[in-house]
């Protein structure tokens, strides 16, 4: 993974940041990623819940959760379903599989 160049402030990252994605501008230092992160964690937990209520086995891992292979359909359905149920949206859920 490539570091930051040595030297540099927070404010040279902000730049760096806004030069790639100028977009960004009006939401920096709104507190509107804290909000988004919470809201993530919010959908997290409804769809551990969900699966703990379906009698499956999940391991909360940052922005998804590691199930049994045999039950990757039902969860990945759930994750699916909560999150539009948080926040009104349909988000593409993908499946990855370890070797």
């Amino acid at each position: 993974m490539p570091k930051l160049p040595q030297g540099w402030s927070l404010k040279d990252v902000r730049a760096a940041i806004l030069a790639e994605h100028p977009d960004l501008e009006p939401v920096f230092e709104t507190g509107l990623g804290l909000d988004l992160m919470f809201l993530e964690s919010q959908v997290l937990v409804a769809v551990l819940l969900r699966l703990i209520e379906k009698g499956i086995t999940a391991l909360p891992m940052h922005d998804g959760i590691m199930v049994a292979e045999s039950k990757a359909e039902v969860a990945m359905r759930v994750m699916k379903e909560e999150a539009r149920r948080g926040t009104g949206y349909d988000f593409p859920v993908t499946r990855k599989d370890i070797q």
